[in-house]
This record gives C-alpha cells, structure tokens and sequence, in this order.
C-alpha cells in the first residue's frame, strides 16, 4: 500500500502540492486535474523522484526519504515522452536493459522479455530500430522495459497524451491487463471509466476521490471552475 501522510512541496516558494493525505491500494487508480493541479507533482513524490518538504511518503511502509534503493525496486515510472526512456538503437536490448544486473538466467530473461512484449502488443518490434519506430511504438517499447522488472507499482504520468486514438486504446489496455496497483495521472478521462477510483486534484490538493463514474461526471460539469 501507498500512504501519503500530510505531504507538501514547494518550488521557488510557489506550493505545488498542499498537506495531501491518501492512502493508495486498489489496482487502478486514476488522478485527473488541470494542467498545474499538482498531478504529475504526486506521481514523482510516490515514485521517490522528489521527497516532500513536510510530511511523509511511505511504500509499504518504507519511507522515500530514507528507503529509496528499496522502493526503485518495487516501482516503475513511465513518463510522457518516451525519447528520454530509451537508450539502445534495437527493441529488444532496450528492454533487456533493464534487467542487465538482475540475476537471471538468459532464458529467464528472454521469458521475461516475450512476455512483456506480448503484454505490450508489439512482439513484432523486437528487433526494430529504435530510432525508426512511431510515437506510439515507443511509448509501448518504454512500458515494456519498465514492466519486465515485474515491479509492484507502476506510475505512469500522462502516458497517452500526445499519441493518436489507436494507441491510447493500446496503452490503456496495456495498463488494464497488468497485475501490479498501476497509477496513472492523465487527461483522458475517457480511457479511466472502469477504473477503481479517481482522483480530482485542484491547486496541489485533492478535492475529489471516489468511483470513476461520479468524479469524471463532476470534473466535466465544473472544470471551468477550477482555473479561477
């Protein structure tokens, strides 16, 4: 489980995130908001990226400010922009990358990777050129080689957000499909209906936090109200 207890960041003096309190447990979460309400803040603070100035983030019970080694192990972060997750020209070293210094056997690793890739839809990427492949095809290839370290808890910050219909469906299926608690801070309430809660968030606070359904309704009916 993921608690937040009493959590504030500040940048330049500016407060980003204002003494939010949660607890994070179901498998898929969803946190909604403007642009500057704080979402992407949350996803770094959960992932150890950034520790809060006051209050505390603890994952199972271990805490970001003093347990990070610990908790990279059991989280994985996909971001917006793929380009900065991907290293090795070809599909298949990228995401081996990541389990270079587990101690693994190589057929360990080659289960581990057709399995990610199958997860993943794009098995027939394996041994494409990096450099060659579509916005969409890099995003799935980043998520492939954050989840063949089989993490726990994934955060993934605006995953889809650039990309066209085709796949946004597919990442999101992706995400459906995935056993860990999976987090995901996004825009695209559409692709969030059937998850197991939502989160509103308004100027670095959470103002809403209930099933999909009822707070995706009220996001749609007031957001206006929320740039004032």
């Amino acid at each position: 489980m993921i608690k937040i207890e009493n959590a504030t960041y500040k940048q330049n003096d500016r407060i980003i995130l204002n003494n939010v309190s949660i607890n994070l447990f179901q498998k898929n979460i969803a946190i909604i908001g403007l642009n500057g309400s704080g979402k992407s803040t949350l996803i770094k603070l959960i992932s150890g990226l950034i520790v809060p100035q006051q209050g505390s983030v603890f994952i199972e019970g271990l805490d970001t400010k003093k347990n990070a080694k610990k908790i990279r192990k059991k989280i994985g972060c996909i971001f917006q922009n793929p380009e900065n997750q991907i290293v090795f020209p070809i599909v298949k070293d990228d995401i081996l990358f990541t389990i270079k210094n587990q101690d693994l056997t190589l057929h360990e690793k080659e289960k581990r990777l057709n399995k990610v890739l199958n997860l993943c839809e794009i098995p027939h990427l394996k041994d494409n050129n990096t450099y060659f492949l579509s916005g969409g095809e890099k995003q799935l290839v980043a998520i492939a080689s954050i989840l063949i370290k089989e993490p726990s808890y994934v955060l993934f910050d605006e995953p889809a957000s650039s990309l066209d219909l085709v796949y946004k469906k597919l990442i999101f299926n992706t995400i459906r499909k995935l056993n860990s608690i999976n987090i995901v801070a996004t825009h695209d309430t559409k692709f969030i209906e059937n998850f197991s809660r939502v989160i509103l968030m308004d100027k670095g606070a959470i103002i809403r936090d209930g099933n999909a359904k009822e707070i995706i309704d009220y996001y749609h009916l007031h957001n206006t109200s929320f740039i004032k």
